[in-house]
């Protein structure tokens, strides 16, 4: 998200120089330069103890494409309370364990993603309006499920590298 007015008196903002960084919108009213910045996200792969994988459709967009559990971090939320707050509110799984795998920026929406394995607890789905369905599938399903996304499927071969490493690949 980039400013033209600053979000603090509604002045119009101009450019300025800070170090290494060129043209940044200034408050000259506040004093205060607004760095660009991108919506924080969370995108999650949800594990259960057989290790099956969750997918789901959502119930707007694309609904007949498959992809990861993921949503913005809300104010004063950590990455992994996002994580256990979405996959709880969309899908009804509680988390048992979290794993950071690797970011990525998904131009498309300006986000940053952080990318989560999460153990869940087994139990049955419970949707929230977002979703529009979800099944369990094994490893080589979920490849071809996601084959179609694009930071969804980067998470997925990074999560097959952590089991590579790990001694844990099916």
């Amino acid at each position: 998200m980039k400013f033209s007015f600053c979000p603090h008196c509604g002045s119009k903002l101009f450019s300025k120089d800070f170090g290494d960084d060129k043209n940044i919108p200034f408050c000259a009213n506040c004093e205060m330069p607004f760095f660009p910045r991108s919506g924080l996200c969370v995108i999650v792969i949800p594990v259960n103890q057989n290790n099956m994988i969750a997918l789901t459709r959502q119930s707007y967009g694309d609904i007949s494409k498959y992809v990861l559990t993921a949503g913005f971090i809300e104010e004063g939320e950590t990455a992994e309370n996002a994580c256990k707050r979405e996959l709880f509110e969309e899908l009804g799984l509680k988390t048992v364990n979290l794993t950071y795998l690797a970011s990525y920026y998904y131009e498309k929406s300006d986000n940053l993603m952080l990318g989560f394995t999460a153990i869940v607890k087994d139990g049955d789905f419970n949707f929230s309006n977002e979703v529009r369905d979800a099944c369990w599938v094994d490893l080589n399903e979920a490849r071809k499920l996601l084959k179609n996304t694009t930071v969804g499927r980067e998470l997925l071969n990074e999560y097959i590298n952590f089991l590579k490493t790990h001694n844990n690949y099916c």
